[in-house]
């Protein structure tokens, strides 16, 4: 569930817009953080949430609907 390539190309380009290479360097660190951060938490805490029925179904659903995302 990380940002995809065009928006964080998006964030870069702004950022270099708007201050140069130090500007694009903050927008794509601060836009990917969330998403690193979160995977991070994931793999931590794996063994615990695995056993969880819900999310266990949620993160099945995610992994079927990654074919049709990739196609489109």
């Amino acid at each position: 569930a990380l940002p995809g390539t065009t928006a964080t190309n998006a964030f870069t380009l702004v950022g270099s817009t708007l201050r140069g290479f130090t500007g694009a360097v903050i927008a794509s660190v601060f836009f990917l953080l969330p998403s690193v951060a979160l995977m991070i938490v994931f793999g931590a805490f794996y063994d615990r949430l695995r056993g969880l029925t819900g999310l266990t179904a949620f993160f099945e659903g995610m992994g079927a609907a990654v074919a049709p995302v990739v196609l489109a």
